[in-house]
């Protein structure tokens, strides 16, 4: 059976459904990719659910499309992948370079996820999480070697870290150990 593919879109991105079998002959997989890509449709979604085969010249054809929409800095994942293909894809270690979900919506959901990602290594480094302000007092120590225990304050906190001030200060990369109290909460260490 030719392959057939059908475009859709939906939450902006452009969902293909690929039907047939993928092998030499289905070099209009690529066609179509590109042609989005043109038209600046820079997400694309394959739908997979209708393929019932793809053979080794196939995934030729699959890595080169994928290949193109990376180089034009879009993204391409596959749904509703069958298990034979699933298995042809983790054969050749595919399935550790393509984004394979089991379902459509979860993969448009992760195209969210993709962009918000996105905004968050854009923001400034220092304003990517909001800080929280604390005093609060902290024992440390060096992880390793010297155990003396040293004590300090947390000023501030946020997803990338915390503001500690005391005494005694360490070198980049070492480890050190934190003990310290939040308000109405035991101990964390």
């Amino acid at each position: 059976m030719a392959i057939e593919i059908y475009s859709r879109e939906k939450q902006g991105i452009i969902i293909l459904d690929v039907r047939g079998h993928i092998d030499i002959s289905a070099s209009e997989f690529i066609e179509v990719a590109g042609w989005h890509l043109a038209n600046n449709r820079l997400d694309i979604l394959c739908d997979f659910s209708k393929v019932e085969m793809l053979d080794y010249a196939g995934l030729s054809v699959v890595t080169i499309a994928y290949k193109n929409v990376v180089n034009h800095n879009g993204r391409m994942k596959f749904c509703n992948v069958p298990a034979n293909v699933k298995n042809i894809l983790h054969v050749v270690m595919l399935d550790r370079i393509f984004e394979i979900y089991d379902t459509e919506d979860v993969a448009l959901n992760a195209f969210k996820e993709d962009k918000e990602i996105e905004k968050i290594k854009h923001m400034q480094l220092r304003r990517r999480f909001k800080r929280v302000c604390l005093d609060i007092l902290v024992t440390y120590k060096a992880k390793f070697g010297d155990q003396k225990e040293y004590k300090g304050k947390f000023f501030d906190l946020s997803g990338d870290g915390a503001f500690l001030f005391g005494k005694k200060t360490f070198s980049l990369h070492d480890i050190i150990s934190l003990e310290f109290q939040l308000p109405h909460t035991p101990a964390i260490k």
